[in-house]
């Protein structure tokens, strides 16, 4: 692990400039005082951080792959225009490397700083607001690796956590759609983020209509970002299903699971038989200036969509 003494020993000499300084206050945590740091002994550390991740070693671990991977971005329309109708993963990431190109060019110096930046604010916003030491706290984030490993490494998974990580407060108050709104745009940027949405168990027993409807436009805009493959099928349906399990149980009680194996076994045996050349061939005769006629004719045998899925293949 690459060791940071010149880190350790800043933190240590900011600690008694804070202490001579007077830079905490109290605040009262659970029946009783404790010491919270100011603002400027966060940002002084966060500087420090980020200065040492912004000029770190070229090649350490995958940073060569991130700088290689900014410089040969391409820094207009047409390229966004790509990554979102493409199939790659972490569009959101992609999307934020041009907008970032964009405005600094190739100093890649400067990408890393602002990715390590915008990261270390995040998570330190919320170790200045909890934590009673916040230089204890930076040790142990330094003397873990968790700094290196994150801010010199896996770039796009530290992005993503440390948004999830920054809404804590909204988690603490039950901000709910606040919270499932930040974990889906982070889950843009690297999809881990999405194990985040059902990290509260415990729900409203009854949650306000208000409440409900904003978490269904959020559990469609996931599946918009599913149909548009920004995230995956897989993970927004396992989302989807987490959050009715644990925020609406009687919506999954009230689904016709016959009429949606019936569903599912029409898609089967669609996607079966168009694979068939015999069939394909036979098919393609029948269809060819029939269409309309064979639209009808087979929708009203395997209904609308299994038929709209069968006839895709063809037209």
């Amino acid at each position: 692990m690459l060791f940071h003494w010149y880190l350790f020993a800043f933190l240590f000499i900011l600690y008694f400039v804070s202490k001579i300084g007077n830079n905490r206050y109290h605040v009262y945590v659970a029946g009783e005082y404790e010491y919270r740091y100011k603002h400027f002994t966060s940002f002084a550390i966060i500087a420090a951080l980020t200065y040492v991740a912004a000029t770190r070693y070229e090649r350490f671990i995958d940073t060569g792959a991130y700088i290689q991977g900014f410089l040969q971005t391409t820094a207009d329309w047409d390229t966004v225009r790509d990554i979102l109708q493409g199939n790659g993963k972490d569009k959101g990431f992609s999307v934020a490397v041009v907008g970032l190109k964009s405005l600094i060019g190739d100093h890649y110096r400067i990408y890393l700083g602002v990715v390590a930046g915008f990261c270390l604010l995040c998570v330190f916003s919320v170790y200045r607001k909890h934590s009673s030491n916040l230089f204890m706290t930076a040790f142990l984030f330094l003397a873990s690796g968790e700094y290196v490993m994150w801010t010199h490494n896996g770039m796009r998974q530290f992005i993503a956590v440390s948004m999830v990580f920054a809404a804590t407060n909204l988690l603490l108050k039950k901000k709910y759609p606040l919270y499932i709104a930040i974990v889906l745009f982070a889950s843009t940027f690297h999809a881990s983020a999405l194990v985040m949405l059902p990290v509260d168990s415990a729900p409203p027993a009854a949650p306000s209509k208000k409440r409900r409807y904003t978490m269904y436009a959020a559990l469609f805009a996931l599946c918009l970002l599913a149909v548009a493959k920004t995230v995956s099928v897989w993970a927004a349906a396992g989302v989807v299903l987490a959050a009715l399990f644990f925020y609406d149980q009687r919506t999954l009680r009230c689904v016709d699971y016959n009429l949606l194996l019936t569903f599912v076994g029409f898609f089967l045996f669609v996607g079966n038989l168009g694979a068939l050349p015999a069939f394909r061939s036979f098919f393609q005769q029948i269809l060819l200036g029939r269409e309309l006629v064979c639209s009808v004719a087979v929708s009203q045998v395997i209904s609308n969509v299994p038929a709209a899925l069968l006839l895709s293949g063809f037209t």
